[in-house]
């Protein structure tokens, strides 16, 4: 069965994109290259990737909303060192938090 796309509204950090595709991670990924290929060096990104239905985006809900740590998408898109260095973030900020 063929998936059908839908439109998403992709947001991490200062930046935001519509794209339409197949799934929310699949948006996500998306995403984080059309951000790469926009911003490159100056490219700015939080610890998560917000994915949204655009419906739900323009109604202000989070309903149909997922949630991606921002370490994964990056290893999806080959971005391994980055990737890492969000996961030791993490961590340092989990410690800190529980000390």
């Amino acid at each position: 069965m063929k998936e059908k796309v839908k439109s998403y509204i992709v947001s991490s950090a200062n930046w935001e994109f519509e794209i339409d595709d197949i799934n929310f991670k699949s948006a996500a990924i998306s995403a984080a290259i059309l951000a790469f290929s926009k911003f490159g060096k100056n490219l700015l990104m939080s610890t998560v990737v917000m994915v949204s239905s655009k419906e739900d985006n323009l109604n202000n809900e989070l309903e149909d909303t997922e949630f991606f740590p921002t370490s994964k998408i990056l290893r999806e898109i080959g971005q391994y060192k980055m990737s890492e260095g969000f996961i030791e973030y993490n961590k340092i900020v989990n410690e800190i938090k529980s000390s």
